[in-house]
């Protein structure tokens, strides 16, 4: 192992440990030190008992340690980025930042020109604090993040800060110093963070486009044809914001009350949480098809699966690990209506 793989396995361990000192062991002591005192208060209830101190002491630990894991299984990258934020707030007040020295090794030429070598600018480091707090906060706030320049970067032998940190280029060095570990770290979170929000607005997109399809082929028969097109800019709507308050439809004399029970549910199922929601489906459903459930109380409207095979409309369970319709599948159940 060389030189460079040593210094890399090392700079690894360093992260490793940071990230466990940032992860479990300053949240851990912050809880200890906040269930040592509310012990401490409620012992001093029952006459300073140790055993009351230990046993609040330790159930108040268990319950806070239960409240931070949930939290981080909920959402890890909030949970870490706060963690980092408040671990290099801590850092900086107990030992403060310095400047690391470099080795500056002159040669004597031929012509013997004096040499002149920069003094450290000590005037530099509250500015540099300040930057690199403004980074946390930008990344935290999910604004874009630029590299400021500063007088180390005039130097030659110095590795500018690329904009995209995963970059490296042949014969650099490799990141050496916390705050390009951090911006690094900020950045895969971000990347991640965008991927996953790309890759949930692109399945609703096709989740919606699907459900449009559904009511398209289904639909006609269940309200007049010529307001299938308002139904699908309603149910687009509504896709949008489970809040949305639909336009009032009619429906055909061959509508039955199950039918639009098992659209809405089929619908709501493949839309999300929000829509999913029973006061928030019923909601929906008693307002659009106002002429069939606007005398219906909304508790009435809240198990729309009952008799699921039955009318034209048939309860369409979604496969596991897809939300598609089986439309083939439903349009022949109707048929099947039709000729009975």
């Amino acid at each position: 192992m060389n030189k460079q793989e040593r210094t890399n396995v090392q700079k690894t361990s360093q992260t490793d440990l940071q990230q466990i000192c940032i992860v479990w062991a300053l949240p851990g002591v912050i809880i200890m030190l906040i269930a040592l005192i509310l012990s401490v208060n409620i012992a001093s209830h029952f006459h300073g008992s140790l055993f009351v101190e230990g046993l609040t002491f330790i159930l108040i630990t268990l319950l806070f340690c239960g409240v931070y894991y949930l939290l981080f299984i909920v959402m890890p990258e909030n949970m870490y980025i706060a963690c980092s934020i408040m671990f290099a707030a801590i850092k900086r007040k107990i030992s403060p930042r310095t400047k690391d020295a470099k080795e500056i090794v002159v040669e004597e030429t031929e012509t013997k020109e004096p040499l002149f070598l920069e003094a450290p600018i000590v005037a530099e480091a509250p500015q540099e604090d300040k930057e690199s707090m403004e980074l946390m906060v930008a990344v935290v706030a999910n604004e874009p993040v630029v590299a400021k320049k500063t007088k180390a970067a005039k130097e030659p032998a110095e590795e500018m800060v690329s904009a995209n940190p995963m970059e490296s280029s042949q014969g650099k060095e490799p990141y050496n110093n916390e705050e390009d570990i951090l911006l690094r770290e900020q950045q895969l979170i971000r990347e991640r963070r965008e991927a996953f929000l790309r890759k949930q607005a692109e399945e609703h997109k096709k989740t919606v486009n699907d459900t449009l399809d559904y009511i398209y082929q289904l639909m006609p028969g269940i309200v007049p044809d010529e307001e299938v097109p308002i139904l699908a800019m309603e149910i687009s709507k509504w896709a949008d914001s489970a809040a949305y308050i639909p336009a009032s439809l009619h429906t055909t004399s061959s509508a039955k009350k199950s039918d639009l029970h098992h659209f809405m549910w089929n619908v709501s199922r493949r839309l999300g949480k929000e829509h999913f929601n029973v006061e928030t489906r019923a909601m929906f459903l008693r307002t659009l098809f106002h002429d069939m459930f606007g005398d219906n109380d909304l508790s009435t409207l809240k198990n729309l699966k009952t008799n699921p095979m039955a009318g034209n409309i048939i309860i369409d369970e979604p496969d596991e690990g897809s939300l598609a319709y089986h439309i083939e599948r439903d349009l022949a159940a109707k048929e099947g209506a039709k000729r009975r």
